[in-house]
């Protein structure tokens, strides 16, 4: 899983970091499992 980043005329200038409460955390990690759940079954 990538994260967000302030890209320049260099790459990646700066991290961006997301403040998420405990629902939005559970929310992307659920998210995030269902990616991996799709890119397993196209790369088998």
């Amino acid at each position: 899983m990538g994260v967000p980043v302030k890209l320049g005329r260099e790459g990646a200038e700066e991290i961006v970091e997301l403040d998420l409460d405990e629902d939005e955390t559970r929310a992307l990690a659920a998210s995030a499992d269902a990616v991996r759940d799709v890119v397993g079954v196209l790369t088998t």
